[in-house]
């Protein structure tokens, strides 16, 4: 006997399992059958992967993803060096993946993944590709912006003061 279809969110069992049955010669009737042996099957897990880059396409590393299953966090993963995001032994199940922290100098990806692991226990990873845009921030205190800027705003305050004194003087 063979296992046709696995129960929803299970793999399917590929072993046979041998079953007699022997017809009773008196009444030609053939009994009901006794399977001696169990037909176990295993629950369907996966894979989710995608691809974390900048704007240029560059693998990007340390941005964190969070794995969301009816919109409750499940999981947590982080890009590697290559950039490759990767949830292991994933239940079977519709999932959504969105990114929670950016790599240092890049704003949060507002992208939103919706992935599904089959539940034939058959997947692959999913091609996503997530990318980040750089922000730039403003000058730090004491960089040449600012102090050319002081030096700016110092000499009006100053000529303005000379200037109102000339006026009452």
């Amino acid at each position: 006997m063979r296992e046709l279809a696995p129960p929803y969110g299970y793999k399917l069992n590929r072993d046979a399992v041998m079953v007699s049955l022997v017809v009773d010669p008196v009444d030609n009737v053939l009994p009901d059958a006794v399977v001696e042996e169990a037909m176990v099957n295993v629950l369907a897990y996966g894979t989710i992967e995608l691809m974390k880059v900048d704007g240029s396409n560059k693998p990007l590393a340390g941005a964190k993803f969070g794995l969301y299953m009816n919109g409750y966090l499940v999981d947590t993963a982080t890009s590697n060096a290559s950039g490759v995001v990767r949830f292991t032994d994933v239940l079977f199940g519709d999932y959504t993946v969105k990114e929670i922290t950016a790599p240092a100098g890049y704003a949060v990806s507002g992208t939103t993944a919706l992935v599904r692991v089959a539940d034939t226990g058959i997947n692959r990873p999913a091609p996503y590709t997530v990318v980040n845009i750089a922000v730039s921030f403003p000058p730090e205190t004491g960089d040449a912006f600012s102090n050319a800027g002081f030096a700016l705003l110092l000499s009006g305050a100053l000529t303005l003061l000379f200037a109102l004194r000339r006026r009452r003087g």
